[in-house]
């Protein structure tokens, strides 16, 4: 396996469409061609990253690939521009025109209590995570043992951690086809729901890892949105996974490319992935935010990402793109450890 990688108006109806459609369904589609399809999904996510930009950085978009009759959809979430905090912004994309305008930054984590509004003439905002006013990510799931593992990373890990769900939903819905390759299209739909499960939807199969693995067990990379291709399996290695002290899970992938990740407590559902990529003749082999690439090879350095465990299997993300000339925001790549 390689881990180098060279290579306001409508707006009250907009908001209840596309927040519901975090699950972005295609819906009525009318008939047309393909073609036309793409051509359509370009110019909603044009238009809307660049009115978008101005409020969330860099944000990670999912587009609805149909949209309503006369209107197009877009969800884009980011780190509010001024600020450390992850927001959303929903867009929505005139068809005829081809204009598009974007809501104010939303918490999506963070709900109305309309009870006590009518009550109080106030709204009464409910954090599910933080104490200090910033709702938490990871659809409010992030309690106090979340925030102190998120704590470790620097403000860019962190930011690539907390968008990674968009990340792995954005590139499967720009590659909506599988591969006809069992294992291949078995790790994108665990993927799929595990971007769900973060973003808040509870799931019966996918559950933090938390037991060891005894001695050698095989692990496999795999490539989603790389280039031209939407997936492939990169390579077959050797992992193993043991035990922290304290708490917690070190994983070590031992050949190829080498990887050592600690994986800390985020929820129940879910870990971080807190660690280094390097070759075997390399030193550098732990998360240093002081020193995030090797010396003499900035293709090999530190890696965040997020983790969960189901079917006797345990299973990385990340968006990490160490050694791509330019970033793709449709790229995440998964390693999947066990039978």
């Amino acid at each position: 396996m390689n881990f180098r990688f060279n290579g306001r108006s409508h707006r009250t109806a907009v908001w209840a469409g596309a927040l519901a459609g975090a699950v972005l369904s295609a819906g009525a589609a009318m008939a047309a061609s393909e073609e036309a399809w793409d051509g359509f999904r370009a110019d909603v996510r044009k238009a809307c990253l660049t009115k978008g930009e101005e409020l969330v950085e860099t944000p990670a978009i999912v587009v609805d690939p149909f949209g309503s009759e006369s209107y197009g959809y877009a969800l884009m979430t980011g780190m509010e521009k001024g600020s450390a905090n992850v927001r959303s912004v929903v867009c929505v994309f005139e068809k005829q025109s081809k204009t598009a305008e974007v809501s104010a930054p939303l918490d999506l984590a963070t709900s109305e209590a309309p009870g006590l509004a009518e009550e109080t003439g106030k709204s009464a905002r409910v954090d599910r995570g933080t104490g200090a006013g910033v709702v938490a990510p990871f659809g409010g799931q992030c309690t106090e043992e979340c925030e102190a593992t998120l704590s470790l990373l620097d403000a860019d890990d962190q930011r690539k951690v907390t968008r990674l769900p968009q990340v792995i939903a954005q590139t499967i819905l720009e590659h909506p086809q599988g591969t006809g390759i069992a294992a291949v299209d078995g790790v994108r739909d665990v993927a799929l729901s595990f971007s769900e499960l973060v973003a808040g939807t509870p799931s019966d199969t996918l559950a933090a890892p938390r037991s060891a693995m005894p001695g050698k067990v095989p692990c496999s990379v795999y490539y989603y949105g790389f280039l031209n291709e939407p997936a492939k399996l990169v390579g077959n290695h050797t992992c193993t996974v043991s035990a922290l002290e304290g708490g917690g899970l070190l994983l070590e992938k031992t050949t190829g490319e080498r990887l050592r990740a600690e994986l800390r407590p985020l929820t129940d559902g879910f870990s971080a992935v807190i660690g280094r990529n390097f070759l075997a003749e390399q030193e550098e082999r732990q998360y240093d935010s002081a020193n995030p690439t090797n010396a003499g090879n900035d293709n090999f350095g530190n890696v965040v990402g997020l983790a969960t465990a189901g079917n006797g299997r345990l299973y990385v993300f990340s968006s990490e793109q160490r050694g791509f000339e330019q970033e793709d925001p449709t790229f995440f790549w998964a390693l999947t450890v066990g039978g």
